[in-house]
């Protein structure tokens, strides 16, 4: 009897209503999320996907998105996911209802990013905003995260070199060894943006730091590819503290994107990505300033 309520689940799914511009990044929120071949809970689990896993989403109704897991399709409950959008247009309209004649409570700018778990009716997405329910309209929405350019520091200037020694002077003075130099953007704190004071630790691409791999990659909650990318400027957070796909300064670490998420990051705690596990038990854990700059 279960299978035959499967069968007819997954008959009648895609019936429905279902607005695919904009394709949301959809990432897991429970730890473990059980992936199912129908969408209801007597369905057979075939699978089960990760806490900040990206998943493949083609299609989206009912409490349920149809996914592609192993190139096969699969469904997961839409609860224990949310969505991420980021805003295309320079400035985006936030309104009370879905409609263009409602009130305008405030606006988003370029590459502001939604989270939601709610699905996309007649082109309009419901999202809180400053404790509000609020609306925006789906075409100046996209689900690809806007690319941050990585900014060259200026290397310091050279100091002029001294004139030469009179001939009587002292052997024995030798010029000081010159201490290594530390990366401006390490250090100088940029103006503007929200700052606050954060417990850092580090971690690095190894998958037993971040549950496993995916297709045989290491990817970050935003999907960033970390065994490509080991060395990449990345931190993981609390997206209730410092909002995913974010670009942010960290004091010793430098400019970087808020892309990751884990089980113990919760509140005014981070993860650094570093290089080695060497450069994990250098930073040890310490607390530092962060500045959300975008």
């Amino acid at each position: 009897m279960k299978k035959l309520i499967g069968i007819a689940a997954a008959a009648v799914f895609g019936l429905g209503i279902f607005t695919t511009s904009a394709k949301a990044e959809t990432v897991v929120t429970t730890e473990v999320l059980n992936v199912r071949e129908n969408p209801t809970t007597e369905s057979q689990v075939v699978g089960k996907v990760l806490n900040g896993h990206k998943l493949d989403v083609t299609n989206t109704e009912n409490g349920w998105s149809q996914i592609k897991l192993n190139g096969k399709d699969a469904f997961v409950s839409t609860e224990f996911t949310k969505s991420i959008y980021y805003v295309t247009a320079n400035v985006l309209n936030v309104r009370a209802e879905a409609n263009t004649n409602s009130e305008i409570l405030g606006t988003l700018k370029k590459d502001d990013m939604i989270e939601t778990t709610n699905q996309v009716q007649n082109g309009w997405l419901q999202f809180e905003y400053n404790g509000k329910t609020a609306y925006v309209h789906v075409p100046f929405l996209t689900g690809t995260a806007p690319v941050i350019e990585k900014q060259e520091t200026p290397a310091p200037a050279q100091a002029a070199a001294p004139a030469k020694a009179e001939a009587k002077a002292p052997a024995a003075q030798e010029k000081p060894a010159a201490k290594p130099a530390v990366k401006a953007a390490e250090t100088n704190t940029p103006s503007g943006g929200r700052e606050l004071t954060v417990e850092a630790t580090a971690y690095t691409a190894h998958p037993s730091e971040n549950g496993g791999t995916y297709g045989g990659r290491v990817l970050t909650a935003m999907g960033h590819d970390l065994t490509a990318n080991p060395n990449m400027k990345m931190i993981a957070v609390d997206p209730k503290v410092i909002p995913l796909g974010s670009k942010v300064w960290v004091e010793g670490y430098g400019e970087a994107i808020a892309g990751d998420t884990g089980g113990a990051i919760k509140g005014n705690r981070i993860d650094v990505l570093v290089g080695s596990d060497s450069a994990a038990n250098k930073w040890g854990r310490k607390s530092v300033k962060v500045k959300i700059l975008k």
